[in-house]
């Protein structure tokens, strides 16, 4: 949740096909880690763990917007379910605003 009653709020279902999600984690994971130089393209924003991964298919991420963003740094929370189906992997994924936001 945002502690804002307006706020944005993004929600998905993503199927990566032919791929396993232990794949898909790992990836996800070098990028909040940026492994090999990855960053973020859009605003150069950093991600970082929001709560302790372990073994979970849930991912608690949070994203915090770069310094060239257009009314100064904000912070999205983001969950990620990993679910393996046959050789499909598939993600239910939430994005949302910690700041008063309608973009």
């Amino acid at each position: 949740g945002s502690p804002h009653f307006v706020h944005a709020k993004c929600d998905m279902n993503v199927v990566m096909p032919g791929q396993s999600c232990e794949d898909v984690k790992a990836e996800v994971l070098a990028r909040v880690n940026g492994q090999d130089g990855w960053f973020d393209p859009h605003n150069l924003g950093t991600y970082g763990i929001r709560e302790e991964i372990g073994d979970s298919d849930t991912f608690k991420l949070t994203r915090q917007t770069g310094s060239v963003s257009v009314g100064g740094k904000n912070t999205d929370f983001l969950d990620l379910t990993f679910t393996q189906k046959g050789s499909d992997c598939h993600i239910d994924a939430c994005s949302e605003t910690q700041v008063a936001s309608v973009y």
